[in-house]
């Protein structure tokens, strides 16, 4: 017995104009969910923005996590051969 393995999908202009339709239609429902979220994160972040103390507190946190990131980056870009204390030791068999 011979067993063929065929890889990849039909190209897109094969598929039938329903099919077509369903993706399009897809694509746009997605783009528009992705407007309605950034809309509804603006009017939020305006709406809490308005409060003197939240403000201040989210300054504090944006800071506060722009050096977390910071802090994560320069972690991993390490030189080469340099060892990291937190390393797992290795493993031999």
């Amino acid at each position: 017995m011979e067993l063929v393995y065929r890889y990849g999908v039909a190209s897109w202009w094969q598929a039938p104009p329903e099919v077509m339709e369903q993706l399009w239609l897809g694509h746009q429902l997605d783009n528009r969910l992705v407007a309605v979220n950034a809309e509804h994160e603006q009017g939020k972040a305006a709406h809490w923005g308005s409060f003197p103390d939240v403000a201040e507190h989210e300054q504090a946190l944006a800071a506060a996590t722009d050096e977390v990131a910071a802090a994560r980056l320069g972690s991993v870009s390490r030189p080469a051969g340099t060892a990291d204390e937190h390393a797992l030791p290795s493993v031999r068999h």
